[in-house]
């Protein structure tokens, strides 16, 4: 869907009512997420509730420049980029949030960028759950690890795997969100294992010290559990 400023892709299912000032919620009636970075806000739709997330920098770029990026093209824009990606793992199965739209809006040799995904019903993150509940962090940090490891048999290395990015619904199911910057076609097993290790600094960085010790504690049976869940995961049929 092309715009004057930019274009945007747009999910089969929602073509037929899809409307573009979505993209606009964070300024018009959007709820912006408890403990959010101030780029993540929740919206009503005629599909149901949405994510909205803009691209935004990290690091000392974000002093500089807060909200661009170099165009190198519009498939390799941040927000096609996840939105196909998004699209590959569900149909791969695995529980991920439903791309609805992804938008970047260009000028000259710069770009901006949004993602619509899916809002994960009834969903706390990992850090809660484990803070909420420290006695079932062997049971949950197992559910977790059965997650990462089936993102993992697909060749995909999670840029920002940490404890707010796993996500568990009503029904206790575990979610993965927030792709951008994945990498695909990593199979290298060291290098999937750093990335394991890259959540559990996050819970050591986030967690307070009871929820902490159960973590430490179920740590190495949830790194087995990854373990045979990617053999398993891997094998040939």
């Amino acid at each position: 869907m092309a715009h004057r400023d930019g274009a945007a892709l747009v999910a089969g299912r929602v073509a037929a009512v899809f409307d573009p000032h979505w993209f606009e919620a964070d300024g018009q009636g959007g709820t912006p997420f408890r403990g959010g970075r101030g780029n993540v806000v929740r919206l009503q739709t005629a599909v149901g509730d949405l994510v909205l997330r803009h691209y935004l920098r990290g690091g000392l770029p974000r002093h500089l420049v807060r909200r661009h990026y170099l165009w190198t093209g519009a498939e390799r824009t941040r927000a096609f980029r996840e939105f196909r990606l998004l699209q590959r793992l569900a149909g791969s199965g695995l529980r991920v949030p439903e791309a609805v739209a992804a938008r970047y809006w260009r000028r000259g040799p710069v770009y901006r960028a949004a993602l619509l995904t899916t809002l994960v019903p009834a969903a706390r993150t990992l850090l809660e759950r484990l803070e909420q509940a420290p006695e079932r962090a062997e049971s949950l940090l197992a559910r977790s690890a059965d997650a990462v490891a089936a993102l993992h048999a697909q060749g995909v290395w999670h840029a920002d795997l940490n404890a707010t990015n796993l996500l568990f619904d009503g029904d206790d199911a575990v979610w993965l969100i927030d792709f951008d910057r994945a990498r695909e076609g990593v199979h290298d097993r060291a290098v999937l294992a750093g990335n394991l290790e890259r959540l559990r600094r996050s819970l050591r960085k986030r967690l307070p010290g009871p929820a902490l010790a159960a973590v430490e504690s179920a740590w190495p049976a949830a790194v087995e559990r990854w373990r045979g869940a990617l053999d398993r995961l891997s094998s040939p049929r």
